[in-house]
């Protein structure tokens, strides 16, 4: 859970730096991102997706590919030491998900080639790219909020159900909605883009979606609940015979 939300936090300590940087330096990159016309609003990767902010994302997201693939490992770990005679299926479902997070932080840094390369700002726009980089960026986001209901599940199905609160279920409920209302709203402005003509979807509605899951991504580290604890039994065995050796 810790290194799940370690993941979590560079990415949005990343996305904060990096908007500051363009905005107050080159503002033109965000208002003139090619993909501005697709939505209409405001993605969180305009921020980061040109030079000189695409450097800084780059080598702060890719601390991302040890946090994860260190969270895959411990996840699994833990699953096998509390159920030794075989995984229970929500125990599968976290070391599946755990390892698909794993391999979408790497697909993740291809977010930098496939997109913003050969199209500047003020440019034209390749929808066909577009497509592929909001297919790598959902990957990634689906792989994250799959490993938190995993976490989610297993406290919620452990033997001592006390640490699942009711704050909790909800956090999982908006988190759910939150990346559905995402998904849905790209894809359909992707789908339906015309060259010349205004989004599919009025933009603010994009935008409520944008902020809505940066909120739900943000609060994982204080809503999710902690995992079951680690149990180690020790059993003493009264052996007469040894007992007397030691005496004598």
């Amino acid at each position: 859970r810790i290194y799940l939300s370690a993941s979590n936090e560079v990415f949005g300590i990343t996305l904060i730096f990096t908007w500051l940087m363009t905005y107050i330096f080159f503002p033109h990159q965000i208002e003139d991102h090619p993909a501005k016309r697709i939505i209409g609003s405001y993605n969180p990767c305009f921020g980061w997706d040109y030079a000189p902010a695409s450097w800084i994302a780059l080598a702060f997201c890719s601390m991302n590919v040890l946090l994860t693939w260190r969270y895959s490992w411990l996840e699994q770990t833990r699953s096998f030491l509390l159920s030794p005679g075989g995984l229970t299926r929500v125990q599968w479902f976290g070391k599946i998900t755990a390892n698909m997070l794993a391999l979408a932080s790497n697909l993740w840094l291809l977010l930098w080639l496939i997109g913003p390369i050969g199209q500047s700002p003020g440019g034209s726009t390749n929808v066909s790219v577009w497509f592929l980089h909001t297919g790598i960026f959902v990957t990634y986001a689906l792989s994250s909020y799959l490993c938190a209901l995993a976490n989610y599940l297993e406290a919620l199905y452990d033997e001592d159900h006390s640490n699942v609160q009711l704050s909790n279920t909800i956090f999982i409920a908006i988190y759910s909605f939150s990346l559905g209302f995402l998904v849905v709203v790209y894809f359909v402005n992707l789908v339906e883009y015309e060259v010349g003509q205004e989004p599919a979807l009025p933009p603010w509605l994009t935008q409520s979606a944008d902020i809505v899951w940066i909120a739900s991504v943000s609060s994982i580290t204080s809503f999710l609940p902690k995992e079951p604890a680690l149990r180690v039994t020790t059993e003493l065995v009264f052996d007469p015979e040894v007992v007397g050796l030691v005496a004598e």
